[in-house]
């Protein structure tokens, strides 16, 4: 696989629901990072071969505080 194309290993989404509300986070897995995002664009990427983290936010990103 050439550098800077990155191959997809793995798909999944979880749902997280918190009294009445519901949150879908979609995580995608490659080679040497793994990205969850929510359906507003939400990114938090960790990447195990440069060590970082890196996040990205649209929107809304305090969901767990409301009420």
């Amino acid at each position: 696989m050439p550098r800077g194309i990155p191959e997809l290993r793995n798909t999944w989404q979880i749902d997280i629901t918190e009294g009445d509300k519901e949150y879908i986070l979609t995580l995608k897995l490659y080679k040497s990072r793994l990205v969850i995002e929510d359906k507003e664009g939400n990114k938090i990427a960790v990447d195990k071969r440069d060590d970082w983290i890196k996040i990205e936010r649209w929107g809304n990103v305090d969901w767990h505080r409301e009420r």
